[in-house]
């Protein structure tokens, strides 16, 4: 069987599309931060749907007066390939030209002309989604009789694509990928010339690969830079007179930069009071930012003893000598704290195995060789997901440490609330129970936020935890503390006695930490050294611990309710009837307190709704004008039905497929894997599904239209996961990697099979019926695409994962109410 080579190249321009999405992420994580890389790419990606909307109204022109399907029309062919070349050489110039905008994201609220900055933006960035979807949309319209193919050819790509981008970020830097991905687009172009191998034009072959040599070439010579946002932790290290910059590593995971200073001294949590004097620290960022650090440690335990004047050392005064955990080992700060509290072990665990190796190979001496495998110290490392680590081991701790990874910076900018974390979950917290000895205690240290909320929200999630364990109200079995930056809560598998109540009144007393909270606490405890207008915290755990409880919840101006695997995301306290009244109290004023990196998601979805709109309704204005006769009676009704089922494919695909990544993080632990597996498979097997769709009609008798079959199958798949996937991911939580990634695949392949099922049905039927509306559904399929995937993480956020993904069970189902309707009409 003889492939076109237009499907070829359009498999590797579908790869490069992704992968060129997924480094964007990337970069934008390095240069700013992870939310405006997920606000400014949403918009660029309207470029896609931008595509749909420039063919429709040039179609006519693109494709000439009548359909030749027995050759390549010249201006498809022309078309496609100046789109081809246009795509390659943008995916690099428009990321350079993108870093000189004079855009500063933390000035968006108070200087205007950071809006206009941000258009530029999402103009110069739409461009290569443009021309790349452009050509996609060419071959749809040209092949709309082979669309099961062209669709599986496409989904094909993609999958590959964003596989590959994940594997070549541990070997390429993160903006050389864009290297790459221009040489992948060229080579797309010259497989779509195929015909001019043939017939020896060797003028266009010349030309193109001249082009792509060149930019190649300069490329490789010439490698792109990214410039840092100055107000990132890395930009500012490197401001010390005598910073220098030691080793640089790249991964999926990030790009971890380690900086030598005699300045850098970072202590989260650390007592005023101490008397200690701090030891020389390297400092390790990842993505510029988020550092943790690196201790100069000669193995002399005496010369740490500034770290038994932080809040999170409390736990050591309340039990002999432990069995440690410590989840997020990093830099090895909470490793040295065990070790100084005469730890006879430490298990410590950490995901990003280039972090491991810095500290125990390229950093050894340093640090005291505390990660090597001949250390002296009783210190084991893992190389794991947290959450994971925990669920697969059968040990029990003394003492469950979660370090405080996360920089104070990132922390008080509210960066993290579009970030969800399994980690300060109900079911995680009952995990870590579940794993302590009999007396043991979870230690959890965080930043302070103003006002408060972080520590008021964890108190409140390890209460609702501790009930579901032990079914009784946790009293007597929570403790908090605060300090001038951090607070810690401990919760004990027991009860805190007389004996522990006056240790932690004695460790606050000689460090000046401040009691938050502990069994039989007076209120005039609270709130003495470093002090708020009012006791809050002590005040919040009270009624956080009474009857009062929901009350409390829905009186406070945060959303500081208890997170659950459902609606994961810790860091987002907004609530916007509190917004309101702060903005009208206090104006502009307001915004650095609150979360608002969920603020600009908010923004980009309203700024996506209306560009979707204006540049879908302008072509429909248009279409409405070539309706044929025979079809004259229900031409008021046509077009927006087309509209309703391609929007409808576009958000359902989108919400399943987002909602099935985060769930699957539960059980390949590796945020890395869970992406890789997830969406690789997902498109994989839609393609497959597109490839078979049309047989679908000829091989099985059905008495429904194969669309309705597709729909109903998959929304039944759909509602089924929901019930099973929970205990499925208990079964094989301690399975290996390998068997994992099985089930995980196996659990998708038969969903996303009939995924992929009907769109390419939807464009065969327009190909018989109305063949002018293809590039427009092409175009509604591309805007519900990249609306759906902010509007899918909003609803999570708010929701949880599990209403998302009945929401796109509904909007498949009324997608295909619709094409049911349509099909009786034609058929009457």
């Amino acid at each position: 069987m003889t492939i076109n080579p237009y499907f070829l190249s359009v498999a590797l321009l579908a790869g490069s599309i992704i992968a060129y999405e997924i480094a964007l992420v990337r970069l934008f994580s390095i240069a700013q931060w992870h939310h405006f890389a997920h606000m400014i790419i949403s918009l660029a990606l309207l470029g896609f749907g931008a595509s749909g909307t420039a063919i429709s109204l040039t179609q006519r022109w693109l494709m000439g007066n009548r359909w030749k399907f027995d050759e390549v029309d010249r201006r498809f062919h022309n078309a496609y390939t100046i789109c081809g070349l246009l795509y390659s050489i943008s995916v690099v110039v428009c990321f350079v030209l993108h870093q000189y905008v004079p855009f500063n994201p933390l000035m968006l609220v108070w200087q205007p002309s950071q809006v206009l900055s941000i258009f530029v933006l999402y103009l110069i960035l739409s461009l290569p989604f443009f021309f790349g979807a452009a050509c996609i949309g060419l071959a749809l319209l040209r092949f709309a009789e082979n669309v099961n193919r062209l669709y599986f050819f496409d989904l094909f790509g993609s999958g590959l694509g964003a596989l590959g981008i994940i594997v070549t970020m541990y070997l390429i830097p993160p903006a050389q990928n864009l290297t790459l991905i221009l040489a992948i687009g060229f080579c797309a172009v010259l497989i779509a010339n195929w015909e001019s191998w043939k017939t020896r034009q060797w003028r266009r072959i010349i030309s193109i690969t001249g082009i792509a040599a060149a930019f190649i070439v300069y490329l490789l010579f010439n490698p792109i830079s990214i410039k840092i946002s100055p107000y990132k932790g890395l930009s500012s290290t490197l401001n010390f007179p005598d910073a220098q910059v030691l080793n640089e590593r790249h991964s999926p995971f990030g790009v971890l930069h380690v900086v030598r200073s005699g300045l850098i001294r970072a202590v989260p949590g650390l007592s005023l009071n101490t008397q200690h004097p701090v030891q020389p620290q390297l400092g390790l960022f990842t993505d510029a930012d988020g550092m943790t650090a690196i201790t100069d440690f000669s193995g002399d335990l005496s010369k740490l003893g500034y770290l038994g004047d932080t809040t999170s050392a409390l736990a050591y005064h309340l039990m002999e000598p432990p069995h440690v955990l410590v989840l997020g080992a990093g830099g090895g700060g909470d490793v040295l704290n065990a070790l100084y509290h005469d730890a006879v072990s430490v298990d410590a665990i950490e995901l990003n195995p280039q972090v491991l190796e810095l500290v125990a190979k390229e950093h050894k001496d340093f640090a005291g060789g505390i990660y090597a495998p001949d250390s002296p110290y009783p210190v084991q490392v893992h190389v794991a997901e947290a959450r994971g680590f925990v669920r697969a081991t059968t040990k029990r701790y003394d003492l469950i440490q979660i370090a405080l990874l996360d920089s104070v910076s990132a922390s008080a900018a509210g960066t993290h609330a579009l970030s969800e974390s399994y980690l300060y979950t109900v079911e995680a917290f009952t995990d870590l129970y579940q794993h302590l000895t009999p007396g043991g205690i979870i230690s959890i240290t965080r930043w302070l936020k103003t006002p408060p909320r972080d520590m008021i929200r964890l108190f409140a999630t390890a209460v609702e935890a501790l009930e579901q364990s032990d079914n009784r109200v946790p009293a007597q079995q929570l403790a908090m503390i605060r300090g001038w930056r951090t607070g810690t809560l401990l919760i004990k598998k027991g009860t805190f006695d007389t004996a522990d109540r006056a240790a932690i009144q004695n460790f606050c007393r000689e460090r000046s930490f401040d009691l938050a909270y502990y069994p039989q606490m007076p209120e005039v405890e609270a709130n003495r050294y470093n002090q708020l207008t009012e006791p809050i915290y002590f005040r919040a755990a009270q009624a956080i611990l009474s009857n009062e409880r929901k009350q409390f919840y829905e009186g406070y101006p945060f959303n500081i309710r208890p997170t659950t695997d459902n609606r994961p995301y810790f860091f987002q306290f907004l609530r916007f009837d509190s917004l309101i009244q702060m903005v009208r109290a206090v104006g502009r004023s307001a915004i650095p307190f609150i979360e608002w990196g969920y603020l600009l998601l908010i923004a980009t979805l309203i700024q996506a709704v209306l560009a979707g709109l204006v540049l879908i309704l302008i072509p429909l204005f248009f279409l409405k004008r070539e309706t044929t006769a025979p079809t004259a009676h229900n031409s008021r009704f046509t077009n927006w039905r087309v509209f309703i089922y391609f929007l409808s494919l576009g958000v359902g695909f989108m919400f399943i497929e987002m909602s099935f990544i985060q769930k699957f993080l539960l059980l390949l632990a590796n945020p890395t894997y869970a992406v890789a597996v997830v969406l690789c498979a997902f498109l994989l097997f839609a393609g497959l599904g597109s490839f078979f769709s049309l047989k679908l009609k000829t091989v099985v008798k059905l008495r429904q239209p194969p669309i309705i079959v597709a729909i109903g199958v998959l929304s039944v798949l759909a509602l089924i996961y929901l019930q099973l996937l929970p205990p499925i991911f208990h079964r094989f939580l301690a399975s290996s990697d390998t068997l994992k990634v099985v089930v995980s695949i196996g659990l998708i392949a038969p969903l996303a099979f009939f995924m992929g099922m009907p769109f390419p049905l939807g464009i065969e039927w327009l190909q018989r019926h109305h063949p002018h509306l293809i590039a427009w559904a092409w175009g509604i399929n591309g805007y519900a695409s990249v609306v759906s995937a902010i509007l899918a993480t909003c609803l999570a956020i708010a929701f949880g994962f599990n209403l998302v993904i009945l929401l796109a069970v509904g909007i498949y189902l009324i997608g295909g109410c619709v094409h049911l309707r349509r099909e009786r009409e034609t058929a009457a």
